[in-house]
Order: structure tokens, then sequence, then C-alpha cells
């Protein structure tokens, strides 16, 4: 048994170490080629912006607007109000306090979803 486990953790090794020198010769082969810094350049400006193009980048005014409100929530300013809370629900349980998130993000959350609330009761 102690056989087939060891050889099984080598050959693991081994596939790790190649998987490791395919990835350098990868690198070397980009940093050798001509024009490699511009290469370098556009690969790093996409990688930099891997998972930030859907957020805001902006910050908060004193007092929200609905449509900054609807951005934070996710939602549209004409949703219907079960979709509103339920979409409400998600971003305040993924940003709570108590799962890692600020209380500062929970508060303008909350926030967000009262001016939206206020936006509707004052429409009908």
């Amino acid at each position: 048994m102690q056989t087939s486990k060891s050889s099984s953790q080598s050959v693991s090794n081994s596939l790790n170490l190649m998987g490791i020198a395919m990835a350098c010769g990868f690198a070397a082969h980009i940093i050798r080629s001509p024009n490699s810094s511009s290469r370098l350049a556009q690969l790093w400006s996409r990688l930099g912006n891997i998972g930030t193009r859907r957020f805001y980048s902006g910050g908060f005014q004193e007092r929200m607007s609905a449509r900054k409100a609807s951005q934070i929530l996710g939602s549209s300013l004409s949703a219907p109000s079960g979709r509103m809370q339920a979409a409400h629900r998600r971003v305040i349980l993924a940003n709570h306090p108590d799962r890692n998130g600020t209380p500062y993000l929970a508060v303008k959350i909350n926030e967000a979803k009262q001016v939206l609330l206020e936006q509707r009761n004052k429409s009908r």
C-alpha cells in the first residue's frame, strides 16, 4: 500500500514540476521575443482590469440619488418592490458587517433601499 501511495505522490510531484517548467519556458519565450515590453504592458493592463470593470468608481454624495441607489442595489429604477427587496437582501448579505463587510457599506445599502422606497411612494 505504501509503495503505491509514494509512487502516486512522485507522479504528482513530477507533474507539478513539469507544469512549473512549462510556465517558466513560456514566460522566457515572451520576455525574449521582440516588442516584449509592449506585450507585457498590454497583458498587465488586461489583468489589472479583471473583476473591476463592472463596479462604479465614484464616491458617495451627501444625499443619495435614486440613480445611485439603483446602481448600489443592482436593480432598475422601475423594478417592482419585490425585486428591489430581493436585490437589497442579496447585496446586504454579501456586505453585512457580521460577514466581513463594513458598517459604512451596510448603512449605504440600507440608505439605497430607503431612497428607492421613498421614490416609489412619491410617484404613487
